[in-house]
C-alpha cells in the first residue's frame, strides 16, 4: 500500500512539474568561427545537448558579446539552429551567420543561456576577457578559450573542443583546425574511458615544466613526455604535484630548453594528448612589434621573466628582463595586479595581444615570486624626439621603447588638456613635442608637473595613446619628475652629419651641445661661443676647406646648436672635430667620434618602378617605389632625402642598404597583410604621397643637395599612367630614365609578392618587361636530385607537394640539426605566391665570378636566389615557368653552385661564359660537375645526380651528423623534413638504409 502511494505521488509530481525543470542542462559551446583571411564567410556557432528531446530548444539560446561596453549585439535560440548528428546521447546544433555575422575582437564573447540563464561556465571569449553589462550574463566575467582565429587562416577552419568525457570540462580548446559543423569535433568522443587531457604547459626553468591535465593524474614516467619544436627534448624527471594531481612536473629537460619563438609541443604518449605553447624562457623583445629578431604570435602562451617596473593599481602592471630598447611590455590584467608589486622578480605565463596599437600581453598566470625588493630595469635615457608626437604608430624609434622604463633629459612644460601634458624637447635648435600621460597615475591624482617650467628629466614607462594617436611616457611617482637640471660644465659633439660619414667638398652638419657633469644636456645662462678645429685624421691631411663654417654659438636659456655648412677636404679615415669654447675659463673642449671623410662618387642608385595608385588596396597603404642599384657595391641611402618638387620632402633615417646590383623597396606600409603583399624594405611616411596623375620622385643625397635621381611622371602624355600596376623602367639600368616612353606597365603580379591576387608589379625582383637591354644572363640548367629520382620514367617524384613551403627554406632557425653554419646559409625571405604544380622542391643557386674553378670560393659569390626544381630536372624562378636571370656581369668565368637542402651541393666544372640564356646539363656525366664521383653519384646508367644524405647540410654524408643528429631527429614524422631523403613527405628506415648509410663516402666538392 505504501509503495502505491509514493508511486501516485510521484506521478502527480511529474504532471505538476514540467520535465524540463527535473533534469540538469549538459549543454555547451562546442564549436565556432569567427575570422579569416579576406571577408569573413561561414561564420556559426554550434552547440551540443545531451538528451535534447527532454528541452524546448527555444528555451537555449546564444548571445554574442562586444568587448565595447560588454553589450550583446546578436541573440538565437536554439530552434533556429540546424540540427547536425547525433553520437550517443549528443547531438549538435549550429547556426550559420550572415557575412561578416561573428566579430573578430579582441575580447568578445559568446554565451550559451537556458531559460534566460547562462550555463555554468558557458561564457566564454577569445583575444581576452570581458565582462557583460546586458543580456543573461550581465555581471558575468568571461573565460577566454586561450585560443584565437588570426584573419590569415583561409576559410574553413574554427576553433573547437577536442578530447573524451561527458561533460564540458572534459574537453579542451584547440588551435584552428578544419571545421566539423553538425559533425563531432577532430578527436573528440562521448563517454567512454575518459582520457586526460593537457590543458596548460608552462616553463618554470630551462630544464623544468609544468603540464597541466584536466583530470588527476595516477602514474607519471619520464619517458612518455617529449618536447619537439626547436629541438627534440627529453625529461629525466616527471612528479604528480603533492597538492593538485592534476599538475605534472617534468624536470631535466636534455638539451635545454631555448629561449626564441619556434613554437613548441609538448606530448604525452601514454595519454595521446599534448599542447602548444613556447617553451623555454622568452624574452620580451619578441613582444615588439618592431623587434629585429621577429615577434611572437598572438595564440600560444609563453613564460616570461622580469622585473616589475610600473603598476597602475587598476588593470595595468609593466614588467622588463633588461635595460634598453625592446626590453619591456604591459601586462594587462584585471586580476593580476594585487599579486606583484614594483620590484617583484617574477615567472609568469602570458600571450600576447594587440589592442588599440599598443601591445600587451594578457590572461597572467603567475608562476612563481623570485624575489621582492628588487631595482627595475633602466631608466634607459631616450631623447624627447624618440616619442616625438608625430611618430607614426608600430614605427621606430618609439616602438621600441614601448612598455619600457625610460628617462627624458631637460624639458619644457608647454601645457596640459585632459590628464595629458605635452612638452617640449629641444636639440640643435629643432623644439620636439613629447607628452606625458597618466596610465600609471591615473588622471595624476598623485603627480603634477607645472606648465611653463623646465624640468631636469622625467621617467617612466612608454606607451600609445590611441585616443591621443601619439606615444608618451607616463611617469609612476611624483619623484620620477626632477626638477631643473645641473649647471653646464663641457661642451660635447654630440653628432657629425647625423651619423653618416661625410663626403669630401659636402657641406654636412655638427651638433654641440653643453653638458653637466653627468653627460646631461645643460642650459647655458650666456651665449657660449666656440670654435671648431681637428685632427686631421690618420695622415694629418684632412682640414676644414676654405668657406667652411668652423664657428657657433649655443645661445642662452638654449643646451645645443646645430652647425650647418661643415665643409672638410680630402678624404680621409678617423677624423675627428673639436669643439673649443672661446672664452679659455668657459666649459671644457668637447670631441667627436672619429669618422671618414669619404671619397666623393655619385652612387649609381636608379629608381625603376613606381606603384603610385594601387586598387586592391587604398593609396595611404599601398604606395610604392623601387630603386637599383647600378655598381658593384653595396649603396647605404642612410640620410638620403626622397622629395618631389613641391612640399613631399622625407629624410631616411636608418640604414637601408640597397645591394650591388640589387633592388630595395620603398613604401608606406610595412605590412604585407595590409599594403598589397609586399616586403618593404623603408617605410616613408603615408603623408609623402606619389602622385596618381603628375608627379616628381627625387633622390638627394645626404648634403641636402646632390641629385642622385629624378623622374617626373606627367600622368599619360607620354608616360604610363596605371591603376592597380607599377610602371616599370625598361631601358638598361644606365640610360635616362626620366623618358616616360622609356616606361611601361606591369603585366604580371611578380612571386615577389605574396598572395596570388592584386595588384600588378614586381617589388624587389627584376620584372617581366623591366631593364629589358639590361646586361645578364638566365641560366637554363638541367640536374637530378638522388632521392625523388625514378628510374623508370628517367624524371622525380614530387611529392612533397603542399608540404613544400611559400617562403625559402635556406634561411632557418639555427642551429640546422645542430649544425650553426649550413653550407646554403641564406639571408633571403624570399615567399612565392603557390607551389608549381610539378615541383620537386626548393633550391638555393649561388653565382659566382672567378677564373677558375678551384679558386670560385664563396668570396667570389656576386649572386644567390631561390628556384624551384621540376620533375623533369629543369630549374625554374618562383613564377613556376621562368628562367632564372640574373643582371649581373660576370667579369671572369661563371660558376653556377647548386645547393639542395638535404643533397650534396655541386657546381659545374668549367667556366661558363654569362650572357643571354646559358645552357647547361649537369645530368650528363660526372665531368659536368667539378670534383667528379667525390661528391657526384651516378642515379643510373648514364644519368648522374646530387647524393642525397646531407640532412645537416654541413657538405658531407656522416653517421654522426647526419643520422645520429639528423635522420634521427626525424624518423617517423611527416612533412617537410631533412630526414626525409627521397623527399616523399615522410623520414623512415628506407631513407636511411637506401641513402645515407651508403653515401657516407660523399662530400661536396664546392671550393668554400
Amino acid at each position: 500500500m505504501k509503495k502505491s502511494v509514493l508511486l501516485l505521488i510521484a506521478m502527480i509530481a511529474m504532471i505538476i512539474v514540467p520535465p524540463t525543470s527535473v533534469l540538469a542542462q549538459n549543454a555547451w559551446i562546442n564549436e565556432f568561427h569567427y575570422d579569416n583571411t579576406g571577408t569573413d564567410a561561414n561564420e556559426f556557432v554550434e552547440i551540443v545537448i545531451e538528451n535534447p528531446g527532454s528541452y524546448l530548444l527555444s528555451d537555449f539560446r546564444i548571445d554574442l558579446y562586444n568587448f565595447t561596453g560588454g553589450v550583446t549585439y546578436d541573440n538565437k535560440t536554439l530552434d533556429l539552429f540546424t540540427v547536425g548528428s547525433t553520437s550517443g546521447n549528443f547531438t549538435f546544433y549550429s547556426y550559420t551567420y550572415p557575412v561578416n555575422g561573428i566579430q573578430n575582437g579582441a575580447q568578445d564573447g559568446i554565451a550559451l543561456s537556458y531559460q534566460g540563464t547562462v550555463i555554468t561556465g558557458q561564457f566564454l571569449s577569445y583575444e581576452g576577457v570581458l565582462t557583460a553589462t546586458t543580456g543573461p550574463a550581465a555581471g558575468l566575467t568571461s573565460t577566454d578559450i586561450g585560443v584565437l582565429e588570426p584573419g590569415s587562416d583561409p576559410l574553413g577552419l574554427s576553433l573547437q573542443l577536442s578530447g573524451s568525457g561527458t561533460q564540458y570540462s572534459q574537453f579542451t580548446w584547440q588551435a584552428p583546425a578544419a571545421h566539423t559543423k553538425g559533425l563531432l569535433n577532430n578527436s573528440q568522443s562521448f563517454g567512454g574511458i575518459v582520457v586526460p587531457v593537457m590543458t596548460n604547459a608552462y616553463t618554470t626553468s630551462t630544464t623544468a615544466l609544468d603540464v597541466i591535465y584536466n583530470l588527476d593524474i595516477t602514474s607519471v614516467d619520464p619517458g612518455d613526455y617529449t618536447l619537439s619544436g626547436t629541438a627534440n627534448i627529453a625529461f629525466s624527471g616527471a612528479t604528480i604535484d603533492g597538492v593538485d594531481a592534476r599538475i605534472v612536473h617534468l624536470t631535466g629537460a636534455s638539451p635545454a630548453m631555448a629561449s626564441d619563438i619556434t613554437v613548441d609541443n609538448i606530448a604525452d604518449d601514454l595519454n595521446g594528448t599534448s599542447y602548444a605553447f613556447y617553451a623555454g624562457i622568452m624574452p620580451i623583445t619578441f613582444t615588439n612589434a618592431t623587434n629585429p629578431g621577429g615577434v611572437m604570435d598572438l595564440v600560444h602562451t609563453a613564460t616570461f621573466r622580469g622585473i616589475i617596473s610600473a603598476d597602475d593599481a587598476f588593470n595595468n602592471v609593466w614588467i622588463s628582463d633588461a635595460a634598453g630598447a625592446y626590453h619591456g611590455v604591459l601586462i594587462f590584467s584585471t586580476t593580476f595586479q594585487g599579486l606583484v608589486a614594483v620590484g617583484d622578480d617574477v615567472l609568469i605565463q602570458a600571450k600576447r595581444e594587440v589592442f588599440n596599437n599598443l601591445t600587451e600581453i594578457t590572461n597572467p598566470l603567475l608562476i612563481s615570486t623570485i624575489s621582492t625588493g628588487n631595482t627595475p630595469y633602466g631608466p634607459t635615457v631616450i631623447n624627447g624626439s624618440d616619442i616625438v608626437e608625430t611618430n607614426p604608430v608600430n614605427t621606430n624609434p618609439a616602438e621600441s621603447w614601448e612598455g619600457q622604463l625610460v628617462r627624458i633629459n631637460d624639458f619644457y612644460v608647454d601645457s596640459y588638456v585632459a590628464y595629458d601634458y605635452r612638452c617640449r624637447w629641444t636639440s640643435g635648435g629643432t623644439d620636439y613635442y613629447f607628452h606625458i600621460g597618466d596610465n600609471v597615475d591615473f588622471q595624476f591624482l598623485n603627480i603634477t608637473l607645472t606648465v611653463g617650467a623646465t624640468y631636469a628629466s622625467i621617467t617612466g614607462v612608454v606607451d600609445w595613446y590611441n585616443t591621443g594617436i601619439y606615444y608618451r611616457i607616463n611617469p609612476r611617482t611624483q619623484a620620477d619628475v626632477v626638477g631643473a637640471s645641473n649647471p653646464p660644465v663641457k661642451l660635447a659633439i654630440t653628432s657629425v652629419n647625423s651619423g653618416i660619414n661625410p663626403y669630401e667638398t659636402i657641406p654636412f652638419s655638427v651638433t654641440v651641445q653643453a653638458q653637466d657633469a653627468l653627460n646631461n644636456p645643460a642650459f647655458v645662462t650666456a651665449d657660449v661661443n666656440f670654435t671648431f678645429t681637428t685632427n686631421g685624421g690618420d695622415l694629418g691631411t684632412v682640414a676644414f676647406a676654405p668657406g667652411s663654417t668652423v664657428t657657433g654659438t649655443i645661445l642662452n636659456g638654449t643646451s645645443d646648436i646645430i652647425v650647418t655648412g661643415v665643409i672638410m677636404e680630402p678624404f680621409g679615415t678617423n677624423v675627428t672635430i673639436t669643439a673649443n669654447d672661446n672664452n679659455p675659463f668657459g666649459l671644457a673642449d668637447g670631441i667627436s667620434a672619429a669618422f671618414d671623410v669619404l671619397e666623393f662618387n655619385l652612387p649609381a642608385i636608379v629608381i625603376c618602378e613606381v606603384l603610385q595608385d594601387p586598387v586592391t588596396v587604398t593609396d595611404g597603404v599601398g604606395e610604392w617605389f623601387e630603386v637599383y642599384n647600378n655598381s658593384d657595391v653595396a649603396v647605404d641611402m642612410n640620410g638620403w632625402t626622397i622629395k618631389d618638387d613641391g612640399t613631399n620632402t622625407h629624410t631616411i633615417a636608418s640604414a637601408l642598404v640597397v645591394p650591388a646590383h640589387g633592388y630595395a623597396v620603398l613604401g608606406n606600409n610595412a605590412d604585407p597583410l595590409t599594403n598589397g603583399g609586399y616586403t618593404c624594405n623603408y617605410v616613408f611616411p603615408v603623408a609623402f604621397a606619389l602622385g596618381n596623375a603628375d608627379d616628381e620622385l627625387v633622390l638627394v643625397m645626404p648634403d641636402g643637395v646632390t641629385e642622385v635621381d629624378r623622374i617626373m611622371w606627367d600622368g599619360g602624355t607620354l608616360w604610363p599612367d596605371p591603376s592597380g600596376a607599377s610602371m616599370i623602367f625598361a631601358g638598361l639600368p644606365g640610360d635616362d630614365n626620366n623618358v616616360g616612353t622609356s616606361w611601361t606597365v606591369s603585366t604580371l603580379r611578380e612571386p615577389s609578392f605574396t598572395g596570388i591576387t592584386g595588384d600588378l608589379g614586381s617589388p624587389g625582383t627584376l620584372g617581366t618587361g623591366q631593364f629589358t637591354g639590361a646586361v645578364g644572363f638566365s641560366l637554363d640548367i638541367t640536374l637530378f636530385l638522388e632521392g625523388p629520382y625514378d628510374a623508370a620514367t628517367n624524371t622525380m617524384t614530387y611529392l612533397l607537394g603542399a608540404s613544400v613551403p611559400l617562403t625559402q627554406p635556406f634561411n632557418p632557425v639555427l642551429p640546422y640539426y645542430g649544425n650553426p653554419a649550413p653550407k646554403w646559409l641564406y639571408a633571403g625571405t624570399e615567399t612565392a605566391g603557390a607551389i608549381p604544380a610539378t615541383a620537386v622542391d626548393w633550391l638555393l643557386l649561388d653565382i659566382r665570378d672567378a677564373a677558375d674553378a678551384a679558386s670560385a670560393t664563396s668570396a667570389t659569390s656576386v649572386a644567390k636566389k631561390p628556384v624551384f626544381l621540376l620533375s623533369d630536372g629543369s630549374v625554374v624562378e618562383m613564377d613556376g615557368t621562368s628562367l632564372p636571370t640574373f643582371t649581373n656581369s660576370i667579369a671572369n668565368s661563371l660558376f653556377v653552385v647548386v645547393w639542395g637542402r638535404n643533397h650534396v651541393g655541386i657546381m659545374n666544372a668549367a667556366g661558363l661564359t654569362a650572357g643571354g640564356a646559358v645552357v647547361y646539363d649537369f645530368s650528363t656525366a660526372s665531368t659536368q660537375v667539378y670534383g667528379g664521383v667525390a661528391g657526384y653519384k651516378e642515379v643510373e646508367t648514364g644519368v648522374w645526380g646530387m647524393a642525397s644524405g646531407d640532412v645537416n647540410a654541413d657538405g658531407l654524408v656522416t653517421v654522426a651528423g647526419d643520422k645520429t643528429a639528423g635522420w634521427k631527429v626525424d624518423a617517423g614524422k611527416a612533412g617537410y623534413l631533412g630526414g626525409d631523403l627521397n623527399l616523399n613527405g615522410q623520414a623512415t628506415n628506407k631513407d636511411k638504409n637506401d641513402y645515407l648509410l651508403p653515401n657516407t663516402a660523399y662530400t661536396t666538392q664546392v671550393p668554400n
